[in-house]
């Protein structure tokens, strides 16, 4: 397994990883030693002895790397039953122990991250609800894309009804729990992520929540607006505020962006600047990011 995770450093070695080994990986390594798919009252009994598992680990590593392979390899992943349950299992009762900073909770969340990228604009559910131009709003493993470009442009009418959620009442659409690929934008995937970001120290697992944030708070899907209203009514908004403040570049860059995508809620863009943003140290790699950010919600 420690082979394969290095193979999967190599560009054009991913696709074939993931026509050849996603299956097996997630059926034979990932379900099994996550414990997700055993019964309840074996949950407790693995939980401590979850993270301390090195093939989940290196197994989570290489579909880490294999996740950020393009749009083909984002698709196959989210199309992998199980696969997302999984990941989001082994975060969920990492919530609260010391596995939290755990390199196996850091590539799950890393992998979330990748495939919460360009959702809208790549599955069918995205297709079928209100879409923006989301290039300018989202961020995958390379990095963010595009500045401020479609964030502040055209303005468009609020839609009316299913398409709005006033982040109190009940979540719209929810009648049966979600399950496999809908895990990735259900605003119940707020709170871990929110969590990881309040208690987590791993830098890198916090980059990764806050990017999957960034991704799922973007543009004018209609879950993306029921991501903006869930973090409001998480009381997710002081955290993102506070993390602005750390002495890491890059968790400072992927906050400040995520604040940018929450700001296109009204209420929430309110809030922000009652928070109040920090001014932008100079000759810093995220001077930029929290400058465009500052920018864009005061303005």
């Amino acid at each position: 397994m420690s082979v394969l995770w290095n193979l999967s450093s190599c560009d054009a070695l991913k696709m074939p990883i993931i026509q050849d080994a996603l299956a097996v990986l997630t059926n034979s390594v990932i379900i099994p030693h996550s414990s997700w798919d055993s019964s309840p009252g074996h949950h407790d009994d693995r939980k401590l002895h979850l993270h301390t598992s090195q093939v989940l680990r290196n197994a989570t590593g290489c579909l880490r790397n294999v996740s950020s392979a393009g749009e083909e390899a984002r698709r196959r992943m989210r199309e992998c039953d199980g696969l997302t349950d999984a990941l989001l299992y082994v975060i969920q009762i990492s919530l609260g122990s010391s596995e939290i900073d755990s390199k196996t909770v850091e590539n799950c969340v890393c992998i979330l991250r990748n495939l919460s990228y360009r959702l809208a604009a790549e599955t069918s559910h995205g297709q079928q609800g209100g879409l923006e131009e989301l290039d300018g709003l989202l961020c995958d493993a390379n990095g963010c894309e595009g500045e401020s470009s479609g964030c502040w442009g055209k303005k468009k009418k609020k839609k009316k009804g299913v398409d709005q959620w006033d982040g109190v009442s009940p979540f719209p659409d929810t009648a049966e729990p979600p399950k496999g690929v809908q895990m990735l934008w259900h605003p119940t995937i707020v709170k871990p992520y929110l969590t990881l970001l309040s208690e987590c120290s791993n830098p890198d697992t916090l980059e990764g929540a806050a990017g999957a944030l960034q991704n799922l708070a973007a543009g004018s899907w209609k879950w993306s607006v029921y991501i903006r209203a869930a973090v409001r009514k998480e009381k997710g908004l002081p955290i993102l505020v506070e993390l602005l403040r750390i002495d890491n570049d890059k968790v400072v860059c992927a906050v400040a962006t995520a604040l940018r995508n929450m700001a296109l809620d009204i209420r929430n863009k309110e809030l922000i600047e009652q928070q109040g943003i920090p001014s932008p140290k100079l000759n810093t790699p995220s001077y930029y990011g929290l400058a465009d950010a500052q920018q864009q919600i005061k303005g």
